[in-house]
């Protein structure tokens, strides 16, 4: 069992990164162990890459903390370490940043392709559900269109616009919609999309959901206060 890297776990775990940190250390040992099984040539010939891959660890390390879906991101790599040292490699930065933008740019690619593809799951099982029951004409008052292909495309496109603009008029009259099937047959499902709609948003938008929130509980004791 190699031993290197054993100092950082108590960086990771404070910074309730040990899953990262776990994977980070299994890639990195299962490398250097295949280096050695190769015999001293191969082990001098990628000493330095050894070296790198170990210094990025420690660098990943005094990272601040990372949101559940930013390690959730990362943890989908099947070879993690692997990708930070080849966009290490391709980096041309200064001194000081030598790890930083790299990891910085790892770190954004996974957030932006894990979300991108969330994001779209989310919007084609909310246009399943819409255009199955498009006849109801709770969706939108007018879909845009000519031809059932064109309202379709319109249905599809408004949906993605909604999920993609969590703070958009768009997305608002999204949930609406999926509340007016309240006393339907269809309540059932559109409680259920209402949700992952909701755990969705709380899962990668912490903050405006807090904000909200905030907003909510502030205008409540307003209320409360011009009654008194």
């Amino acid at each position: 069992m190699n031993d290197e890297l054993n100092d950082l776990k108590e960086i990771f775990e404070q910074n309730s990164d040990e899953k990262l940190y776990q994977k980070l250390k299994n890639e990195y040992d299962n490398f250097v162990k295949q280096v050695k099984e190769k015999g001293v040539d191969e082990v001098v010939d990628r000493a330095y890459e050894i070296a790198i891959k170990k210094e990025l660890i420690y660098a990943i390390a005094d990272r601040n903390i990372l949101k559940n879906f930013e390690q959730d991101a990362l943890l989908k790599d099947p070879n993690l370490l692997d990708t930070f040292y080849q966009e290490w490699l391709h980096t041309d930065s200064d001194i000081d940043e030598i790890f930083e933008y790299p990891i910085d740019e790892v770190i954004s690619n996974s957030i932006y392709n894990f979300r991108k593809e969330e994001e779209e799951k989310l919007i084609l099982k909310l246009y399943d559900f819409e255009n199955e029951n498009m006849d109801m004409g709770i969706w939108l008052d007018e879909l845009e269109g000519d031809t059932p292909d064109e309202k379709e495309d319109f249905l599809l496109n408004s949906i993605a616009y909604a999920i993609s603009n969590i703070d958009s008029e768009s997305y608002k009259n999204l949930k609406e919609d999926l509340e007016n099937y309240e006393g339907t047959e269809l309540e059932k499902e559109a409680k259920e999309m209402l949700k992952s709609i909701d755990e969705f948003r709380e899962y990668f938008y912490p903050e405006v959901v807090e904000n909200e929130k905030r907003k909510e509980k502030e205008q409540v004791e307003n209320e409360e206060e011009d009654e008194r």
